[in-house]
């Protein structure tokens, strides 16, 4: 029974291993899926909690990322970031303020290598289906600020239902959430809903030139931005 149970134990992390990267390999495939359409919109409905266990929300956004061809378009919660033909925009409506950059990618395989990171945290991947195709993941033991998480797939469709992540209380994003008086730090719960718009909105699509103009000494803002600051960050900042 002895040698039975050690058995057991060494094979764990061969199985744990066997487990992440069936994980990893659903995973891409749904996020390569993703990558390698010309025009898709996706639409993330993110909603928190104060706390794991509580029922109502506290906040909630949206994400919109807009992909067409090489070019990456994020907007949420008065941000925005654009990034095509070497450049990187971000922008602060709140601020009324831009910055420039120069980027050496612009077809998102930088983004997919930030994706497949964010998962290396975990040590535990448990895998059932809730339905044909429809495969829950829960990954569990984190070590990077975020405990768990459980991701809803679907693998014919190759696309992603959902994502609830539950970030430990020493988490920097997870200070506004303390309550006055609170001693023990929350672990809160962050719910992501997904969709994905078949109908492109034209006003949507966007280009370099909705936000700056290039010319051969300068960059400047784009008409649209024409009262926003603008600053150009080196490779250094």
């Amino acid at each position: 029974m002895r040698k039975l149970i050690t058995i057991l134990v060494l094979m764990l992390p061969v199985v744990a291993a066997a487990q992440k990267d069936l994980f990893m390999k659903e995973f891409n495939a749904v996020n390569n899926w993703f990558f390698v359409q010309k025009n898709i919109v996706l639409v993330q409905k993110y909603t928190y909690f104060n706390d794991s266990s509580a029922v109502n929300p506290t906040d909630s956004s949206l994400c919109t990322i807009v992909k067409n061809n090489s070019a990456i378009h994020y907007k949420i919660a008065g941000s925005e970031s654009f990034s095509d033909k070497g450049y990187m925009v971000k922008i602060s409506h709140f601020s009324k303020y831009m910055t420039v950059s120069k980027t050496e990618k612009t077809d998102t395989a930088q983004l997919r290598t930030i994706f497949n990171e964010g998962f290396s945290g975990f040590n535990t991947f448990t895998k059932t289906f809730l339905a044909r195709d429809i495969s829950l993941w829960e990954l569990g033991g984190g070590i990077a600020g975020v405990n768990s998480a459980k991701m809803v797939m679907d693998m014919k469709n190759h696309k992603i239902k959902s994502l609830e992540m539950f970030m430990s209380g020493n988490h920097p994003l997870i200070s506004p959430f303390r309550k006055p008086g609170q001693e023990t730090n929350p672990t809160v719960k962050i719910k992501v809903d997904y969709q994905y718009p078949t109908n492109i909105k034209k006003q949507d699509v966007e280009s370099l030139s909705d936000f700056i103009v290039i010319n051969d000494s300068s960059i400047t803002p784009s008409p649209k931005y024409k009262d926003y600051r603008i600053k150009l960050l080196t490779e250094n900042q």
